[in-house]
């Protein structure tokens, strides 16, 4: 998997999408599904990751796998964290989760 050097990325399950839930709040100021989430999370055809430090979430994508293409559904960042790239190191987790 891709590295960051201030943090772990790594597939996130259904005890995270709380706290996913709650990036997406804080990034964007509006609510991702959670039911879309939950199903995302169990769905073998997407993956999705998310970016700690010390143990607290700082963002997360999803990206799911259409007969021959990758979509990417969400990439959330939180605020404090951005333009340390989080979040280019998410999607090229994603993009390796893809392929």
């Amino acid at each position: 998997m891709i590295a960051h050097p201030d943090a772990s990325l790594e597939p996130l399950d259904a005890d995270d999408v709380a706290g996913a839930l709650a990036v997406h709040q804080r990034a964007f100021g509006y609510p991702y599904p959670s039911e879309a989430l939950h199903r995302d999370v169990a769905a073998p055809d997407a993956a999705v990751l998310g970016a700690r430090r010390d143990g607290a979430l700082l963002g997360f994508g999803v990206v799911r796998l259409l007969a021959d293409e990758a979509h990417v559904l969400t990439l959330a960042v939180l605020p404090a964290v951005r333009g340390r790239g989080v979040g280019r190191a998410l999607l090229a987790a994603m993009r390796e989760a893809a392929v």
